[in-house]
Protein backbone atom coordinates (compact mmCIF):
# COMPACT_ATOMS: atom_id res chain seq x y z
CA UNK A 1 0.00 0.00 0.00
CA UNK A 2 1.37 3.57 -0.55
CA UNK A 3 1.74 6.37 1.86
CA UNK A 4 -1.08 8.22 -0.03
CA UNK A 5 -3.54 5.22 0.05
CA UNK A 6 -2.76 4.46 3.41
CA UNK A 7 -3.33 8.18 4.59
CA UNK A 8 -6.58 8.49 2.77
CA UNK A 9 -8.19 5.04 4.50
CA UNK A 10 -7.19 6.06 7.89
CA UNK A 11 -8.08 9.61 7.60
CA UNK A 12 -12.01 8.44 6.25
CA UNK A 13 -11.67 5.05 8.47
CA UNK A 14 -11.88 8.44 11.61
CA UNK A 15 -14.39 10.05 9.36
CA UNK A 16 -11.79 12.92 9.18
CA UNK A 17 -12.66 15.71 5.88
CA UNK A 18 -9.72 16.74 4.44
CA UNK A 19 -10.63 20.36 5.66
CA UNK A 20 -9.87 19.27 9.22
CA UNK A 21 -6.77 17.19 8.52
CA UNK A 22 -5.55 20.25 6.85
CA UNK A 23 -6.62 22.22 9.81
CA UNK A 24 -4.65 20.07 12.28
CA UNK A 25 -1.25 19.98 10.05
CA UNK A 26 -0.99 23.96 9.38
CA UNK A 27 -1.59 22.88 5.52
CA UNK A 28 -4.68 23.41 3.03
CA UNK A 29 -7.12 21.09 2.34
CA UNK A 30 -5.40 20.98 -1.49
CA UNK A 31 -2.00 20.12 0.27
CA UNK A 32 -4.19 16.86 1.92
CA UNK A 33 -5.49 16.00 -1.77
CA UNK A 34 -1.91 15.90 -3.15
CA UNK A 35 -0.81 13.83 -0.57
CA UNK A 36 -3.61 11.44 -0.97
CA UNK A 37 -3.60 11.58 -4.79
CA UNK A 38 0.30 10.80 -4.68
CA UNK A 39 1.29 13.97 -5.96
CA UNK A 40 2.96 15.35 -3.13
CA UNK A 41 4.66 13.84 -0.18
CA UNK A 42 3.75 15.49 3.15
CA UNK A 43 7.43 17.59 4.79
CA UNK A 44 8.66 15.80 7.93
CA UNK A 45 7.34 17.58 10.41
CA UNK A 46 3.68 16.98 8.73
CA UNK A 47 4.56 13.29 8.48
CA UNK A 48 5.16 13.23 12.34
CA UNK A 49 2.05 14.72 12.75
CA UNK A 50 0.46 12.49 10.83
CA UNK A 51 1.44 9.59 12.71
CA UNK A 52 0.76 10.78 16.07
CA UNK A 53 -2.86 11.25 14.69
CA UNK A 54 -2.76 8.01 12.92
CA UNK A 55 -0.64 5.66 14.59
CA UNK A 56 -2.21 2.67 12.69
CA UNK A 57 -0.77 4.56 9.47
CA UNK A 58 3.14 3.01 10.09
CA UNK A 59 0.94 -0.46 9.88
CA UNK A 60 -0.96 -0.17 6.85
CA UNK A 61 2.96 1.12 5.77
CA UNK A 62 4.65 -1.84 7.08
CA UNK A 63 6.72 -0.75 9.93
CA UNK A 64 7.00 -1.43 13.43
CA UNK A 65 8.26 1.74 14.70
CA UNK A 66 11.97 1.23 14.86
CA UNK A 67 12.59 1.60 11.25
CA UNK A 68 12.73 -1.49 10.22
CA UNK A 69 9.63 -4.00 8.04
CA UNK A 70 7.58 -6.08 9.36
CA UNK A 71 8.36 -9.93 8.45
CA UNK A 72 5.56 -11.73 7.27
CA UNK A 73 4.86 -14.98 8.99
Amino acid sequence: MTFAEALKKVRRDKRLSKYRLAKECGVSWLTVNDWEKGRKLPSFPNTIKLFRLFPELMDLLGGDGDGKARKKR
